[in-house]
């Protein structure tokens, strides 16, 4: 009951910023234009927060306890920035060109609003650009062109698995694939037809 906790702008952004901050490790978090409710006598407050980031401004409810004991609800609104490590263009880049180590730089860029996903160092190493880039763009993970792990009459190795024993055939590939597509395979000595998911590289899952 002695408790007391100030609802400033101070100290309503570090408890947004505490409560966010997990949801984006790597992120660098900013909370602007905080909006308080403009009420007197305020002696403690709960916000309401959901398990996720909001993507730019915010609006949040609020239960305000005042000197009296009694509650009342408010709103705390304003914008929350993300900035996040991200590749960024050197120079104009050419759609079907392979991506290079050099061709990138990564800096930290507002990515409040985006909708596509940032890809890793990893995932950017030889791949191919779906579009044309122009220098200081940055390049995600959408703008890369997939990987086939299967092409059309690869010979591949179809597996079927359970406790204890495992069963491997060559079959025949019957369209292009990416890991986690479920396609079509004949077998080329009974022309008999398997259905089964891509889990590597030539490699698939009886279905």
């Amino acid at each position: 009951d002695t408790a007391r906790r100030e609802l400033s702008v101070a100290a309503v952004s570090s408890e947004l910023l505490q409560a966010w901050q997990p949801l984006c490790a790597d992120c660098r978090l900013d909370v602007e234009g905080l909006s308080l409710p403009l009420i007197k006598g305020v002696r403690d407050y709960a916000i309401k927060l959901k398990a996720e980031l909001p993507r730019g401004s915010f609006s949040l409810p609020v239960e305000l306890i005042r000197e009296n004991g009694t509650m009342t609800p408010g709103w705390i609104s304003g914008r929350l920035s993300v900035k996040r490590k991200v590749p960024i263009a050197k120079k104009a880049l050419q759609m079907g060109e392979s991506l290079q180590v050099g061709d990138l730089n990564w800096d930290y860029r507002d990515i409040s609003f985006a909708i596509d996903g940032v890809p890793s160092s990893e995932d950017l190493q030889g791949k191919t650009l779906k579009q044309a880039v122009r220098a200081g763009d940055i390049v995600w993970s959408g703008w890369l062109e997939r990987e086939k792990a299967i092409r059309r009459g690869d010979l591949v190795q179809i597996r079927s698995r359970s406790e204890g024993w495992e069963v491997t055939l060559s079959v025949i590939a019957e369209r292009d694939a990416f890991i986690g597509d479920v396609i079509n395979l004949k077998n080329p000595k009974t022309n008999s037809v398997f259905l089964g998911q891509v889990t590597g590289r030539g490699e698939v899952e009886l279905r």
